[in-house]
């Protein structure tokens, strides 16, 4: 109920209810619907796994662009562990690519809560 509300909190563990399979049907597309819901309100857990949804494209098509950009916003919000992510993203991506995915970074202006 509290997820259907807004709170980042619930609906990132929903998110990883969904992810894990953990009480509910395995969903990775179901998971990362919960993560972005998330993520956007500025949630740093949230959007690591947002992130890590996109690098592994499970339940979103692969986008390195797309998981750069979560995986930063989540460095920033303190996930030492997204700092993994952005080295091995670093690796793959195009300088263009980086460009992109930093600018999102800055330009991210979190939502306020709602379902």
């Amino acid at each position: 109920a509290a997820a259907g509300q807004g709170l980042a909190a619930a609906q990132h563990n929903l998110g990883v209810m969904f992810a894990e399979g953990d009480g509910v049907p395995r969903d990775r597309a179901e998971a990362v619907k919960w993560f972005r819901r998330a993520a956007e309100q500025g949630h740093a857990a949230a959007q690591c796994n947002l992130g890590a949804m996109y690098y592994a494209g499970e339940g979103v098509p692969r986008d390195c662009v797309e998981a750069c950009e979560w995986y930063a916003l989540a460095v920033q919000g303190g996930v030492v562990v997204a700092e993994d992510g952005c080295r091995d993203l670093a690796l793959e991506m195009s300088a263009g690519q980086m460009v992109e995915a930093l600018r999102r970074c800055r330009e991210f202006q979190p939502v306020k809560p709602g379902p």
